[in-house]
């Protein structure tokens, strides 16, 4: 099949979705994985639903009612995607039946969900080829390496992802339906309880931005508890809150699930049994590249703490190496011809001939 130059690439976040072109080192465009109708207290306004996809638009003066039609990493609303991805198409100015089309998938993804991602593409936007792919094999490309293990931290879920010479290896991957979503409601939890107060429908991202700008991972958590300094942040509203301990607290939940309730193992060790699911030979080498990405590993002193507690969990002779997450995209010229080659695409003449069957 005939290749194109530059392919659309398109990565589907739960909360945000980053699109460009193949061969650039940083996407165009930047848009929440959301589509927001404006409302009042009377309802819907206007006969004609005016949909807002500009970040923008989603700012604390606008009252809209935000639909995400990706939840925990899985489209659930098929309408909502495809009025996102048309969006997409028109801001990048490109014609899908004249480009090749690339799309990020959950590592859970259905085979149901990818033939209906497929459909979409092939008979709404007659894209010309179209690749399906999960990020890890790519993220873990991205550290200079084709063996190791990707750790993605998103906003609805957490993804660890062994590779080995760029393949998948699915039966010790692991899925984690928690993220950074989870952490923002910790955190609202947290500062209602200590009297504050925000717009109802701009809590969610008062609260978000609050987390990212405040929360850090302290080294030693019980001890940074006692020590750590409050800090001020002004809400949209002007009105001025002190965060203290729950700068810690928020971001600690990834570490110790227990501070929410959740009593099951905190994301080193679930990391360390993925590992563990791999042939041994390999073992070595996971451990020597466990690759960050996703917005929940950018926290302050994540990725320190992170080699600190897998260090606590294994042999002394194990050599442990965390890279931190550097910020890179699927688009990255590095990844373009793999994601465009006949064994990672099919094109519409395969799509038309045959189906969903070709493409699994």
């Amino acid at each position: 099949m005939a290749g194109v130059v530059h392919p659309v690439v398109i990565d589907n976040g739960s909360h945000t979705c980053t699109a460009g072109f193949g061969g650039d080192y940083e996407p165009k465009i930047v848009i929440p994985s959301a589509v927001g109708y404006p409302i009042s207290s009377g309802g819907v306004i206007g006969n004609e639903l005016k949909d807002y996809f500009n970040k923008k638009d989603f700012d604390y003066k606008i009252d809209l009612d935000l639909k995400y039609p990706i939840e925990r990493g899985i489209i659930t609303n098929w309408d909502e995607m495809e009025k996102i991805w048309q969006y997409i198409f028109q801001k990048l100015e490109v014609a899908p039946e004249e480009s090749s089309i690339v799309l990020t998938e959950a590592i859970c993804n259905s085979k149901d969900n990818r033939e209906e991602m497929a459909k979409i593409m092939f008979e709404k936007f007659n894209a010309r080829t179209l690749c399906i792919t999960n990020q890890a094999s790519l993220s873990v490309c991205s550290s200079g390496f084709a063996t190791g293990i990707s750790v993605s931290v998103g906003h609805g879920i957490t993804q660890i992802v062994p590779v080995y010479k760029g393949s998948i290896i699915q039966d010790a991957a692991v899925q984690w339906e928690f993220g950074g979503q989870d952490m923002t409601d910790y955190l609202t939890r947290m500062l209602i309880q200590c009297g504050c107060s925000f717009d109802s429908h701009s809590q969610t991202e008062t609260v978000r931005n609050i987390k990212e700008k405040c929360c850090y991972v302290a080294p030693d958590f019980e001890q940074e508890l006692q020590t750590t300094a409050s800090e001020k942040y002004k809400l949209p509203n002007k009105k001025v809150i002190t965060i203290g301990k729950e700068r810690l607290r928020t971001p600690e939940v990834m570490f110790q699930p227990s501070l929410i309730g959740d009593e099951s193992d905190g994301i080193h060790k679930r990391i360390y049994n993925s590992i563990l699911k791999c042939d041994n030979a390999i073992r070595k080498d996971m451990f020597d590249n466990i690759v960050l990405s996703g917005g929940s590993t950018m926290f302050k002193g994540f990725a320190e703490r992170m080699l600190k507690e897998i260090r606590s969990i294994t042999a002394e002779t194990t050599k442990i190496k965390v890279i931190p997450p550097t910020g890179w995209w699927p688009g990255n010229a590095k990844f373009t011809s793999l994601l465009t080659s006949n064994d990672m695409s099919i094109n519409k003449e395969e799509f038309d001939e045959q189906g969903l069957y070709n493409f699994h």
